[in-house]
């Protein structure tokens, strides 16, 4: 393969996101797998249940006590848009602190794809709502296009986003808004998205 030629530097680029994109999926559906069973199913959701499961607040704590959330993962899902249409995923594990590490992936038809690690910390204004500011940095995959992202080439640069969640918890499931602010790359703009997740 001529590495000199565009086409070929451009399949090898959609080659290696498709191949972190599978192995992003992978690795969630092997956390999945080995958790404990899903205590609710979108067949059967309690909008008053009480929250469980990883990242949700332990009852009666306080955002200073050194255990105050549930310890475990979380995956889930958002769709919204910004630059054209964005969806993509997140994985990630909140601490007893309320400390929230993480990756997530997302794909835009305005001709690019973020791919990165997220560091956030959860508050709790009462049992049910979470409060979540973060930062997401990693590498953002550029096509050629006339997307607001497009460049006159392929090119792979630093994304930087801080963003800002606020979720509603119900049993093990919650959904959310997302706000995200680009500062790299540009232009510089918000993105807004809503998404649909689940505490394992």
């Amino acid at each position: 393969m001529d590495m000199h030629n565009p086409t070929s530097r451009n399949r090898m680029r959609r080659a290696r996101v498709l191949g972190v994109a599978t192995f992003l999926l992978a690795t969630a559906l092997t956390s999945m797998a080995f958790a404990e069973p899903v205590k609710t199913t979108l067949a059967y959701v309690d909008p008053n249940a009480a929250p469980v499961g990883g990242g949700t607040e332990i009852p009666g704590s306080h955002v200073e006590d050194d255990v105050r959330v549930h310890s475990g993962p979380e995956i889930s899902a958002f769709v919204g848009g910004g630059y054209g249409l964005g969806v993509g995923g997140r994985l990630g594990h909140t601490f007893p602190v309320g400390l929230y590490v993480g990756g997530a992936f997302t794909f835009y038809t305005g001709d690019a794809a973020l791919l990165g690690g997220e560091v956030g910390f959860k508050f709790f204004p009462s049992r049910r709502w979470e409060l979540r500011p973060y930062l997401f940095a990693g590498p953002a995959f550029i096509r050629t296009g006339e997307g607001r992202f497009a460049r006159d080439s392929n090119q792979t640069v630093l994304a930087i986003q801080p963003g800002f969640i606020g979720a509603y918890h119900f049993g093990d499931l919650f959904v959310y808004g997302d706000a995200r602010a680009y500062a790299e790359p540009g232009p510089q703009g918000l993105a807004l998205f809503g998404g649909l997740g689940v505490s394992l």
